[in-house]
């Protein structure tokens, strides 16, 4: 995901970006430099999506363009690879069709009712990463919503120092409690628990959503 994860780019630079990212708001506002409106009749949850909109804004669609890069480049893998070499971490991720909502509505979903944080949204696209480098995971249309849900859920944990519970969180989800238990035990498990992020980690893949350095986009295998 990182090489596919991209900011909008000013005109007159060399960057290639599709012209759906170039239509998005920099990445460039810090919550904290966001005065909120207290005065509001407004809820907890409300004030929080408030605060973070703008970088929102440009998270959810740069992921889920990355995400879908991902998907086609592992398309084409996974015709090559042969099904003896298949592993079977994954198979819990599976959904049996292709949810009918799109990837990039489930994702504003998950930020619209999920009391996260844009950090939790990176460092769950960084968990992914790791996935497909150290455990081979190929992304496909089966198993990105429920990986990615699981992803943020974990990450949100991790980070949040305050998360909503599993019932709750795994409404949005459209999974059952008892389903996001068994999912997230088998996520942390894949990792042994092994889920800490550096700093320089998280700073490189926000610098990937930032202006002011030059990107190149990879190519997508069709």
């Amino acid at each position: 995901m990182f090489e596919h994860l991209c900011y909008p780019v000013e005109k007159g630079t060399k960057n290639v970006i599709s012209k759906a990212a170039a239509r998005r708001p920099v990445f460039k506002r810090t919550p904290e430099n966001k005065h909120l409106d207290t005065g509001k009749d407004s809820n907890e949850l409300e004030m929080l999506v408030t605060k973070f909109q703008p970088e929102f804004e440009q998270l959810v669609p740069a992921i889920c363009d990355a995400l879908n890069a991902v998907n086609v480049n592992h398309n084409l893998a996974s015709r090559r690879r042969s099904r003896m070499t298949e592993t079977c971490k994954f198979t819990d991720f599976k959904t049996s069709a292709v949810p009918e909502i799109s990837l990039e509505d489930y994702l504003w979903r998950v930020v619209d009712y999920c009391y996260i944080s844009p950090t939790s949204m990176v460092l769950a696209c960084i968990l992914i990463d790791r996935l497909i480098i150290s455990h081979g995971l190929l992304i496909n249309p089966l198993n990105i919503f429920k990986l990615f849900f699981t992803s943020v859920r974990v990450a949100s944990k991790v980070h949040e120092l305050r998360s909503l519970s599993n019932k709750n969180f795994a409404t949005v989800g459209g999974v059952s409690a008892s389903q996001l238990n068994a999912l997230e035990a088998s996520f942390v498990n894949i990792f042994g628990w092994e889920l800490w992020v550096e700093h320089e980690e998280f700073v490189k893949y926000c610098k990937r959503l930032s202006p002011g350095t030059e990107i190149s986009l990879p190519k997508v295998m069709m």
